[in-house]
């Protein structure tokens, strides 16, 4: 067998893993993916109503498409001696979940479109604590940007029990 036969063998054994598509945005000083499977829409214009004694990270609710959703800050729940909140103009929402598991992700900047092969684990050590346990590993697109893969079903549970 010749060297290159040996490598395109070692090549076609080698699992791999298929390539996902996600939502990307930008949470702060973090990058994260939202699998699009998960993740809905994305929602340019939208009212924020408080909501009285709620945590930091829900920094309110919003009406979309006739359904009540809380609105998640994700850089008070990664961080939380962050700023508090303050709305800004150009802020989106990320739309995620079904049901009564739908939840809004406020954030800032434009939302990208990234395609990637996951990389479980990876880099653990760079995702916060706080959200360790909801991701996924590192998700590198085309252009060698690096985002945290979020597994959206099991960050709306972590929400759901953290809010008692």
């Amino acid at each position: 067998m010749t060297h290159s036969a040996s490598i395109e063998s070692a090549l076609a054994e080698a699992p791999t893993q298929p390539m996902r598509i996600a939502q990307g945005i930008v949470c702060g000083a973090w990058a994260l993916a939202f699998e699009f499977g998960w993740s809905r829409n994305i929602v340019d214009n939208f009212e924020l109503v408080a909501v009285p004694q709620a945590s930091e990270w829900l920094v309110g609710a919003t009406n979309i498409d006739g359904d009540l959703l809380p609105v998640i800050d994700l850089v008070r729940l990664i961080s939380p001696q962050a700023t508090p909140f303050v709305r800004q103009p150009g802020q989106r929402l990320l739309v995620g979940g079904t049901g009564t598991d739908a939840i809004a992700i406020i954030f800032s900047r434009r939302p990208q479109m990234i395609r990637y092969t996951p990389k479980d684990g990876e880099q653990i050590a760079y995702i916060p604590a706080s959200i360790r346990s909801v991701a996924r590993g590192m998700a590198t697109n085309d252009s060698g940007e690096t985002y945290i893969e979020i597994d959206g079903t099991k960050l709306t549970e972590m929400l759901a029990l953290m809010s008692g």
